[in-house]
This record gives structure tokens, C-alpha cells and sequence, in this order.
């Protein structure tokens, strides 16, 4: 009776442990399914259309890259048709964006075991780039014979003022019906014959809002702008001003009205103001033998750097946007500039150049046909009759140096040059293709006029000679009236 009794007990209990450890290797098994699917996508998760059960990140974005890659559409309307990448449509697959909400659901304990009851289908992530759809439906329409045409707005051919271009009706597929059913192939990754049926279409832009967006863009283009930098007023011209004028087309294939274009200003603005920016030039006091300033042949010109742009820009478009001209200044930082002082020698008060004591120098007098040297305010040589330039070919004036020399020099001789004088004789230049030369071909020296040169001074062999001799390079010429 005790053993019966017994065995009857034990059953109970076996139950129960039988029962303890199904539920616990249940658990188990439910703790790696959760930890499992962590970081792969879920059962019955498809992206586009194709399982992705079991995948990681790295494996959805590939999948997705490679199916995009391969993706070709046939778009076929009325007997036309047109083989299109995703490139071609103006779609870009997003995988990484696709494989993200691919493993949204992982996020969440309670949807990873949703997912074993539930099919989820994630569509590719894709991008539309309106712009180029819109070429090509407007390419599609062209194969149908007559495509529609927008009016738009775009600088004049002298880029002074915008101009509209007309509009025109056409045959074509509905611009929104092609971009839902080529983005349903995109975002699907199905390839393959496409259908669409084509109708007559009328233009997004007419010819009305056209012109009316260009008449907005003139008004905005004709505000003045003139900035000051305290010597000169820079004014903005109509190309600087049409140029940061700004069309934009809507999302919709409209026409935004017209803005202003702050990158553009603020680049004329900077572009202008450094353009005034100098060095400091220093200058020259001519002082006698007291000490005292006789002549300032150069003046002293603070150098100046712009500043405060950032802040210039912004009135300048605060006023653009107001519809309101603008006049402001330019603000520097200033560099002072110096004077040196010269000595002269005494007497050189009086003369063209005022030469220091001892210094060299050549006074060429267009006024009587001379040439003459000095050494500080004392004649060494001269003055020497000479033939100057003859009418159309004058001799220069001003303040040169001597910077060149040849005892013999080949004068013209080439097809830009209406003479040819061979191995012409001693020839000291000062400037340019301007210098001191023998003549022998001259009869006679100490006049101008029709026979002379072509601008070079032509004197006496000898005396060529001696200046040639006599001059040192860097050698100061006043040439004068």
C-alpha cells in the first residue's frame, strides 16, 4: 500500500521538470533568435522584392549596389523606344539608406518576433534628380516629333538684361506619370519593358510668366551699386548686376522669381575692394646743400589694405533685397609711406634733372636738337647737334635709364620693321627700342622733321661713341621740349 502510494507522487514531479525544462530551452531558443536577427534582417524582410533574410548591412547594400548597377529599363511610348539605366532616369539608389530601413525593425525586442507572423517589404531608397528626368522627358517628346517646350528666362546675348524665349505645346508623356512610374521601377529594382501612352501636353512655363519673371529679373538687375574708396566710385556695370541675379526652376518645372544671388555679390564686393588695395610707394624730397627741399620729384602714396568686407557684402545685398541702391566706401587699413631725402648738387635747382654731385646724366632737348652730359650740375660734353624721331615716329620724353648696350647692332631687319640698317654703330638704349646711336648715313645733324628716325637718336659716329663710353647702365636720360 506504501509503494502504490509513492509512485503515484512522482509522476507530478516529473511533469513539472519535464515542463521547467521545455520552457527554459524555450527561452534559450528565444534569446538566440534575439540575438541572431541583432544585426540581420528578420525573416520575411525583402528589399525590393528579394529576401534578405539572415543579411547584414554589408550584405543588403551589396545586393542592392549590384542588382542597381544591372538595372535596365525599355521605355516604350507609341512604337518608340528608349533603354534606360537609373543614371538615364535621374535615379540614384540609395543601399545604404535602403539597407537601414531594411533593419529598422531589429530595434525593437517585440518586432523581431513579429516578424516570423509578418512579410515586410522595404522598396530601395531613391533619390530623384528633377532636373535631368525632366530632360528626358522632354528627349522622349522629341521622338515623338514635337516636343513640349518651356518658355524660359536667361542673360541676353550681351549678358546686359534677361530675355524670355517663347513656349510651345507638344505631344509627350505626363511629366508626373513618367516620374511615378519610372520611380516605381527604381525603388521596386525591376527592369524590363516599361509602357507608357503618350498625350498632347501644354508647356509649365508659358510665355506670360516667362516675361514676367524677366521683367522682375531686369528690375532686380538695375538697382545701382557704387562703392567708394575715397579717390575713385566703383560702379557695379549691368553684367556684374545680372550676374548675381538668380533664376531658379521649382520642384514642379516652374520658374521661382528672381533672387538675389548673396555668393556673387559678395564676390563682386571682394573682387573690387582688393583691387584697390596698393603697397606704400615711398617718396623723394630733392634737398640743396642747406638742407633745404628744393623739388619733390615723387610723392610719398600710403600703402592701404581693404577690411570689413564680410560687413560691406551684407549691406550691399540688404539693399539689393530692399530694392534699393546702394553707395558706400571701403574701409583700410593703412601702411604709411616714407620720404628719402636727395642731395643735389648745387645748381642742379635749375636744370630738367636734378642730379646729385658727380652723378651722370644725359639731357636729351627735343626743343633744339641736342644732347648733352652732365656730371651733377656741370656740362661734360656737349651739347651735341642729334636727329630725333620724324612725325609719326617721335621721340619719347620723360625720365629714363640707360639699360642696354651693343658696340654694333643689326637695326629692323624683320618683317615687322620697314627698314634694314646693318651693324649700326655704337648703340647705348634708354628705353624700349629707344637709343643713343651713330648715323653715318646722316649727312647733317641738329634738326627734326621728315628724314629723321624712328624714334632712336641719331648723332655723329664719334659721338656715339663717347656716350657709348661715357654712360654706365642705370645711367639717368631726361629726354624734353
Amino acid at each position: 500500500m506504501t509503494e502504490h502510494t509513492s509512485s503515484r507522487s512522482r509522476k507530478p514531479l516529473i511533469l513539472g521538470v519535464s515542463l521547467g525544462v521545455f520552457f527554459v530551452a524555450l527561452i534559450a531558443a528565444a534569446v538566440a533568435y534575439a540575438v541572431h536577427y541583432s544585426a540581420r534582417a528578420l525573416p520575411n524582410v525583402t528589399v525590393a522584392g528579394q529576401s534578405v533574410s539572415g543579411m547584414t548591412r554589408d550584405e543588403i547594400v551589396s545586393m542592392v549596389d549590384e542588382r542597381a548597377a544591372g538595372m535596365k529599363v525599355n521605355l516604350k511610348v507609341e512604337g518608340h523606344s528608349t533603354e534606360l539605366a537609373l543614371a538615364d532616369m535621374g535615379m540614384t539608389v540609395d543601399s545604404q539608406g535602403s539597407a537601414e530601413q531594411a533593419l529598422a525593425p531589429n530595434k525593437s525586442i517585440l518586432e523581431r518576433f513579429k516578424a516570423l507572423a509578418v512579410h515586410h517589404d522595404v522598396p530601395a531608397a531613391v533619390t530623384v534628380d528633377d532636373v535631368k528626368l525632366r530632360d528626358l522627358s522632354n528627349k522622349v517628346a522629341s521622338s515623338l516629333g514635337t516636343p513640349v517646350v518651356d518658355a524660359s528666362v536667361h542673360p541676353a546675348e550681351d549678358q546686359e538684361s534677361f530675355v524670355a524665349t517663347s513656349s510651345q505645346a507638344g505631344r509627350g508623356v505626363a511629366y508626373e506619370e513618367l516620374r511615378s512610374a519610372l520611380g516605381e521601377a527604381a525603388r521596386m529594382l525591376r527592369g524590363g519593358d516599361l509602357e507608357l501612352t503618350a498625350s498632347n501636353l501644354s508647356p509649365v512655363v508659358d510665355d506670360r510668366t516667362a516675361q514676367g519673371i524677366a521683367d522682375s529679373a531686369n528690375k532686380l538687375a538695375q538697382i545701382p551699386v557704387e562703392i567708394s574708396d575715397g579717390e575713385d566710385v566703383i560702379q557695379a556695370d549691368a553684367k556684374a548686376r545680372v550676374g548675381w541675379v538668380k533664376i531658379s526652376a521649382a520642384e514642379n518645372g516652374t520658374l521661382n522669381q528672381p533672387t538675389i544671388d548673396d555668393e556673387r555679390v559678395r564676390e563682386w564686393v571682394r573682387t573690387q575692394g582688393e583691387s584697390t588695395n596698393r603697397e606704400p610707394v615711398n617718396g623723394r624730397h630733392n634737398v640743396n646743400s642747406a638742407g633745404d627741399i628744393v623739388q619733390t620729384p615723387k610723392k610719398a602714396v600710403d600703402g592701404r589694405k581693404v577690411k570689413d568686407l564680410d560687413a560691406l557684402s551684407s549691406s550691399v545685398i540688404e539693399s539689393l533685397k530692399a530694392n534699393r541702391e546702394f553707395k558706400g566706401e571701403f574701409s583700410y587699413d593703412t601702411t604709411p609711406a616714407t620720404y628719402e631725402r636727395k642731395l643735389i648738387a648745387d645748381g642742379a635747382e635749375k636744370l630738367v634733372y636734378q642730379a646729385a654731385p658727380g652723378e651722370k646724366w644725359l639731357e636729351i632737348n627735343l626743343g633744339n636738337n641736342s644732347v648733352t652730359a652732365y656730371e651733377g650740375a656741370t656740362v661734360v660734353h656737349g651739347p651735341v647737334a642729334i636727329v630725333p624721331g620724324s612725325p609719326g615716329h617721335e621721340t619719347v620724353t620723360g625720365l629714363y635709364n640707360v639699360y642696354l648696350k651693343y658696340q654694333a647692332q643689326d637695326m629692323g631687319c624683320t618683317p615687322d620693321w620697314p627698314y634694314c640698317a646693318k651693324g649700326v654703330p655704337w648703340v647705348t638704349y634708354w628705353t624700349g627700342s629707344y637709343a643713343f646711336h651713330g648715323a653715318p648715313w646722316q649727312s647733317s645733324f641738329g634738326w627734326s622733321g621728315p628724314g629723321g628716325s624712328h624714334g632712336c637718336i641719331n648723332m655723329p659716329v664719334d659721338e656715339a661713341r663717347w656716350v657709348y663710353q661715357w654712360s654706365e647702365i642705370g645711367t639717368p636720360v631726361m629726354s624734353h621740349y
